[in-house]
């Protein structure tokens, strides 16, 4: 059985953050989770749907949004429903008690203007055949100049057979071959659990900078994000409860040297 090394070792600093910012979560949830029944907020299961809806349009197919799950479905599902109700409370926190200035936003834009921009977009465009011999053909074609669809005319298959995609990152296989390349560059046939890949970069869309009125509504969530600290004094306090936390038993909780088997 492997031991990892000692440098893996957790030491005492990085528990005690660790304990925390678990704390803090684990208060965070009790409190929100009280607060929702009190305030009877909840998630209905048809704003559930549409937002996994929405998710789910964001990939090519149902396939390539199963396989970025980090777990289960159900797991997913219900992580999302947390994240939304989450956001429910905030905005109804928000509509009640907090109110951010424009001119605190307009300070906080010229103050972090550089943060404020379109990322590099890599737009492709692929093609997944069962028919390994077909992709070859399409791929010499494009390699000898002719564009995605004309070989795929050369080939009589549907338009409809090629797709696009938009990525900020290529760093994931298949789209790797194509990190650093220049538009129009092709790679190589890859198969894949899905077929036989080929895909070529169509576009790069270069980073720009955004105005204040693109960037508002992003700045108003870092803003709210910052007042979070004190959304548990204030559900608590709309709640009239008070509570305690049992501080000997968080110290009693000790840092001991662990090392991964």
């Amino acid at each position: 059985m492997k031991v990892f090394p000692t440098t893996n070792e957790i030491n005492e600093d990085k528990f005690n953050t660790f304990k925390t910012v678990a704390l803090n979560q684990l208060i965070n949830e009790k409190v929100s989770t009280l607060y929702a029944a009190h305030k009877k907020l909840f998630i209905h299961p048809d704003e559930l749907n549409k937002e996994i809806t929405n998710i789910k349009s964001m990939y090519p197919d149902d396939a390539t949004f199963e396989k970025n799950l980090k777990g289960s479905f159900d797991q997913w599902k219900q992580k999302l429903n947390t994240t939304l109700l989450e956001k429910k409370i905030i905005n109804h926190i928000n509509s009640n008690n907090l109110l951010i200035e424009e001119s605190d936003l307009e300070a906080y834009y010229k103050k972090n203007k550089r943060e404020f921009k379109t990322p590099e977009t890599y737009v492709i465009n692929y093609l997944l055949l069962n028919d390994k011999s077909k992709a070859e053909k399409i791929l010499d074609a494009l390699r000898n100049g002719y564009n995605f669809k004309k070989a795929i005319q050369r080939q009589k298959l549907e338009p409809s057979a090629l797709k696009s995609i938009q990525l900020q990152s290529l760093s994931e296989t298949p789209w790797q071959e194509l990190s650093g390349q220049s538009k129009g560059a092709v790679s190589s046939l890859v198969k894949t659990k899905f077929g036989f890949q080929i895909s070529q970069l169509a576009a790069i869309k270069k980073s720009k900078a955004l105005s204040y009125a693109d960037s508002k509504n992003k700045i108003k969530q870092i803003l709210t994000s910052q007042l979070r600290l004190d959304y548990n004094s204030i559900m608590l306090k709309e709640m009239n409860v008070t509570m305690m936390v049992n501080q000997k038993l968080i110290d009693s909780i000790q840092f001991k040297k662990w090392r991964f088997k």
